[in-house]
């Protein structure tokens, strides 16, 4: 319990950190973007965009470390089956195992071309939104429409030796 607390904890004051680093109009956008790609969006009042970007990274970074986990799954099954294919025992044993060896090998290379096109698709997307938020900023950006903004005017965060909390401030 007491470690979920220390997380929550942690979750709301990087949340604050952000949301002071993307509100600030002198870069603090970019900055916001390198740091989480989609807030630099969400901090020039584009929600839809920043909200999609976000999603989609965070798709292709889990696809990522999928394909890297199978890779390794594979390649571990690759060595066992060579191992065993390299023992040897009566024909049908050695050509079964052989086509199980082969299997193994080409899930890794699959895995491997995977793992290549998904980290590349999220570093690729991670330097279209720096550059979006670098070059397409909303020269009028209404600053009272901003989410960012919002969220940061509602929120107050209070630290003491005893504990630490986040308070959200909801008008209807």
């Amino acid at each position: 319990m007491k470690n979920l607390k220390c997380q929550a904890y942690c979750v709301g004051l990087i949340a604050v950190i952000m949301v002071s680093l993307c509100s600030a109009r002198d870069g603090g956008i970019v900055i916001g973007s390198v740091a989480f790609p989609g807030m630099g969006q969400l901090s020039n009042g584009q929600t839809a965009k920043g909200l999609s970007i976000m999603a989609s990274e965070a798709l292709l970074i889990s696809l990522t470390f999928n394909q890297m986990a199978t890779m390794n799954a594979s390649e571990y099954e690759t060595k066992y089956r060579k191992i065993e294919f390299e023992r040897g025992g009566s024909y049908t044993d050695v050509n079964e195992t052989f086509a199980l060896w082969q299997d193994a090998y080409n899930r890794t290379n699959k895995a491997k071309v995977n793992t290549w096109v998904f980290g590349g698709l999220s570093v690729g997307l991670w330097v279209l939104n720096i550059a979006d938020a670098f070059f397409f900023q909303k020269e009028t950006a209404d600053v009272e429409t901003s989410l960012l903004h919002t969220l940061r005017k509602n929120m107050q965060l209070s630290a003491t030796t005893q504990g630490a909390t986040l308070n959200y401030t909801v008008q209807f």
